[in-house]
């Protein structure tokens, strides 16, 4: 099978499931990426493996309003099988989209945000009227396809989610029944979107309601700052800010958890929460989370309300009650992880193209 892949960026996580794909011996693997990095993700590169390059583009613009254009894409080759993972708004993406033949490509993405102001879902149809075009979507989880299968109901859909490597997670000891307090773990970018704000007013009212618990912050600054200076002192001293940290380094803060939590108000997956299994981890995370198909409420987590502080703080407090069941909530997160691997999503992904080209 000859693949041909267009993507967003060289992220750690695609790159561990390309390389799983590139290392089988039934696939021939070229990839594209619309750009190197994103400014807002400063993830170190390792050399380019010889089946992926950058296009040549130039990028206008900075946060959700940046503009990407790839002038000169290269053309696939007759027998590849065509896969587009980009921006659906990005003009590289349409362009591919509206030129590339009918039913001869497959596009994979998150969920689209469901949009409440007229201009906006007028915006978004346009933006996504050429996917009728595919050859099938793949949402990335259950949810994604589901939306998608909505929205275009003649076009084939299935689920494959984000994998990933989960090695150096896997390799860390398994949880014990917590001796001092409860720590939980949160793992992404600091923004309102991710629910941090939601996340520190849970935290403060466990704090003030006199229990052991201690909050670890791993990812970029971007609005924790002006909330943080909103927090008493004596929740502030419970709470590490680690900052953003390289991939490498993520799983020594996952092993000294004892309770992940991603409280989004929207999130397309979260491959945290991959991580977060392979480490043995209870998850709580808001039904908002696209990787919340990974937990089973109260047998290795608790899924909660989106945007809703009271019943994230529900959550948080149910998880200290139980401190004594982290151990088995962790091992039934960790029994999950082999279906997980960049292997597994590679034999999906085999499977899925075979089926329909």
């Amino acid at each position: 099978m000859k693949l041909c892949i267009f993507s967003v960026l060289p992220s750690p996580y695609q790159r561990d499931l390309f390389r799983a794909l590139a290392g089988r011996g039934d696939v021939t693997l070229r990839v594209f990426y619309a750009e190197e990095a994103a400014p807002d993700s400063p993830w170190p590169q390792g050399p380019p493996e010889p089946w992926e390059a950058v296009l040549p583009g130039v990028c206008a613009g900075r946060g959700n309003l940046r503009v990407k254009w790839n002038p000169h894409p290269p053309r696939p080759l007759p027998e590849e099988r065509v896969v587009l993972n980009l921006d659906l708004p990005s003009l590289t993406t349409q362009r591919l989209m509206r030129t590339l033949p009918a039913r001869r490509w497959i596009f994979w993405g998150e969920r689209l945000r469901t949009q409440t102001v007229a201009w906006r879902k007028a915006a978004s149809r346009m933006i996504s009227a050429p996917l009728s075009r595919a050859r099938g979507i793949v949402g990335v989880g259950e949810r994604a396809a589901a939306d998608y299968s909505g929205r275009f109901p003649g076009v084939p859909t299935a689920s494959i989610p984000y994998h990933c490597d989960l090695s150096a997670f896997l390799a860390l000891p398994t949880k014990n029944v917590p001796e001092d307090g409860v720590r939980f773990l949160f793992c992404g970018q600091m923004i309102r979107r991710k629910g941090i704000d939601l996340l520190a007013r849970a935290f403060s009212r466990l704090v003030g309601d006199g229990h052991n618990v201690r909050l670890t912050l791993v990812g970029r600054d971007a609005d924790w700052s002006g909330i943080a200076a909103g927090l008493e002192a004596r929740v502030r001293g419970r709470i590490e800010v680690a900052g953003f940290q390289p991939p490498d380094a993520l799983p020594r803060f996952f092993g000294k958890a004892d309770v992940f939590v991603l409280p989004s108000r929207h999130e397309g997956w979260g491959v945290v929460v991959n991580q977060a299994i392979g480490a043995g981890l209870p998850v709580l995370c808001s039904e908002a989370v696209g990787a919340g198909e990974l937990v089973r409420s109260r047998e290795n987590g608790l899924l909660f309300k989106a945007d809703d502080a009271d019943a994230l703080y529900d959550a948080m407090h149910e998880m200290v009650r139980l401190r004594a069941e982290i151990p088995r909530y962790g091992a039934a997160s960790r029994a999950l992880a082999d279906d997980w691997t960049p292997q597994a999503g590679a034999e999906k992904w085999v499977r899925c193209l075979e089926a329909w080209i």
